[in-house]
Parts: C-alpha cells; structure tokens; sequence
C-alpha cells in the first residue's frame, strides 16, 4: 500500500510515456494492500466479503500467492516500489519458511483459518435467518 501511495506523490520521477501505467499500477497497489491490511486485521466483519469474494486468503497457499502478486506488481513503481516489494517478498519468504519448517504453527495456522471461516458462515446464516424470519414476519402481518 506504501508504494501505491508513494508513486503517487512521485509520479513526475516516471516518464511521460510511462506515467498511466505507474497509475493503473499503484492503483492496483494500493488497492491490494488495502485488502491485505484488512484482511490481516482479522475483522469478523469483513470475513463474509472474503469467503464470497477471495477464499483463497484462509488457505495459506492462496495467500503466499496472492502476497506474490501483490509484492511483484510493486516493482514497476520505481525505487520506492523495489524496496516495498522487496520486504512484502521477504515477508512471505518468512512466512513460507516459518509454516514449512514449524509444523505446529502450520497446524495453528489451519485450524485459526478453519474456525474463523466457520464462524463467519455462522454469522451469516443467522443474520440471513433473523432477516428472513423479519421478512415473513411482516409477511403475516400484511395478511
């Protein structure tokens, strides 16, 4: 997200032929940064947008790749953008090395995964549920 932001406040240092590009990516940047921060937060709000949305991110395969991609598209926003892909890259090579060699903290990790995914399904169905008994309430009362 820094770099997102960072090229935005330098998009003069990139060539005029280059300058929509650096946008359309810092953009992107920051837009997934964004995700990542809140998803990291672990709102239980937010976990329904995720498991409709990017149920990838409680796997954590999907999520090593998604830090991939994310960290990669950082390297065309100049040297600002090397140096914040560079730590999101060494972050996720903590991470992968801490789940590959750590089996207890991998287990952690799936069972953390597994449980907030199973409540935020239970939070939705009860929320589509008192919103359904809140409809068919008013149903009856309209008869």
């Amino acid at each position: 997200m820094t770099a997102g932001v960072l090229s935005w406040i330098f998009i003069s240092t990139f060539g005029r032929d280059s300058i929509v590009l650096a946008l359309l990516a810092s953009v992107y940047v920051t837009l997934f940064g964004a995700i990542l921060a809140v998803y990291e937060m672990r709102l239980e709000a937010t976990h329904i947008c995720f498991i409709a949305n990017m149920g990838f991110m409680f796997d954590w395969r999907g999520r090593t790749l998604f830090y991939i991609f994310s960290g990669s598209l950082c390297f065309g926003l100049g040297i600002w953008g090397i140096v914040m892909g560079s730590v999101t890259m060494a972050n996720m090579l903590w991470n992968l090395f801490a789940i590959c060699y750590n089996p207890h903290y991998s287990d952690m990790l799936k069972r953390d995964s597994k449980a907030q995914y199973e409540r935020a399904l239970k939070r939705e169905a009860i929320r589509r549920n008192v919103a359904g008994d809140a409809n068919t309430g008013a149903a009856k009362d309209e008869k």
